[in-house]
């Protein structure tokens, strides 16, 4: 739901999505991060990329969580590192531009804050 409200928000010009990144145990095939991928597709929002994070707490999807028109056309090689996508945005974004907004682990997060790369 967070993901389309933001898209929608997105393809109204009310705020730019610059990118997701999906964590979990449930994501570690992609699954999750392809599923952002044909929800963005769908919404009109092709031009946000889509990145697999770290794995974070197991869940097990219930059966209609990936029954979406399009998923399975999403391979996994559009599906970006979630570590890398963020240092990208960040370091192609002007200076203080960017509000991330973590809805899961703060796991990319904190790796990107510990690294040796300065994320402002």
């Amino acid at each position: 739901q967070t993901l389309m409200l933001a898209a929608s928000l997105h393809t109204r010009g009310k705020l730019r999505l610059h990118a997701v990144v999906c964590t979990g145990l449930s994501h570690a095939m992609g699954r999750g991060a392809r599923l952002a991928r044909c929800v963005l597709d769908r919404m009109g929002c092709g031009d946000v990329p889509v990145a697999i994070g770290a794995k974070a707490v197991a869940h097990e999807p219930a059966s209609h969580e990936y029954d979406l028109p399009g998923f399975d056309g999403i391979g996994d090689d559009v599906i970006l590192s979630g570590a890398d996508l963020l240092s990208e945005v960040l370091s192609s974004a002007a200076p203080r531009s960017v509000t991330i907004a973590c809805l899961a682990g703060l796991r990319d997060v904190a790796d990107l804050v510990g690294s040796s790369a300065d994320p402002v």
